[in-house]
């Protein structure tokens, strides 16, 4: 099973519990995760990550290959889907409203396009 993660997993473990310092046992734990296939990312949440260029960035700078790209077609896809759902969901409500540009312009919906894809699960705790 393969599980696709977020930025907020590095960027929580880092700022709460997990830092590198303390405990660095769970980044070894995330990093034969992501080795064994079992984590994946998108290069989008790479480069939210690369942005802020800090400890996490240095950590994941050596597992950009753990990173995959949204240039497939089912994820194209699933983002156009998720894209024109936004925009007629919410222009309705609200016309001009700049936060359907702003999420469309992050790597959530290329996440939530990506994990539509039959090879990953996905669950909210």
């Amino acid at each position: 099973m393969t599980y696709i993660i977020d930025s907020n997993i590095f960027i929580e473990a880092q700022n709460n519990y997990y830092c590198f310092d303390i405990c660095p046992g769970f980044w070894d734990f995330l990093s034969e995760r992501f080795h064994s296939g079992e984590l994946i990312s998108i290069r989008n949440v790479y480069d939210e990550i690369a942005n802020k260029d800090d400890v996490i960035f240095d950590w994941l700078r050596d597992r950009k290959h753990y990173f995959g790209s949204v240039d497939d077609e089912n994820t194209q896809k699933n983002f156009a889907a998720i894209a024109n759902y936004v925009q007629k969901e919410y222009s309705s409500r609200k016309p001009n409203n700049p936060n359907i540009a702003s999420f469309l312009s992050v790597a959530d919906p290329w996440l939530i396009a990506k994990a539509k894809n039959p090879f990953c699960y996905t669950r909210y705790p």
